[in-house]
């Protein structure tokens, strides 16, 4: 967990990590998600798929932290 170090493993912390690689690897705006999908923070339809997804499993993650 790069953005993590110090602190113990957490699976919400793991998927800020990879949503934060993939905003660098596409050279997109660090911001929430979901408000990527809502505000056009993508430059292709696939790009707007994985965000998608993405939040599909967010809400499940958070789901399951909270129970």
């Amino acid at each position: 967990m790069k953005n993590f170090n110090n602190t113990k493993f957490s699976l919400m912390n793991y998927m800020c990590d990879i949503l934060g690689n993939f905003y660098d690897k596409h050279n997109l705006e660090h911001i929430c998600a979901l408000e990527s999908q809502m505000v056009g923070n993508y430059k292709t339809d696939e790009q707007l798929e994985w965000l998608e997804r993405f939040s599909e499993v967010w809400e499940k993650v958070a789901d399951r932290e909270v129970a």
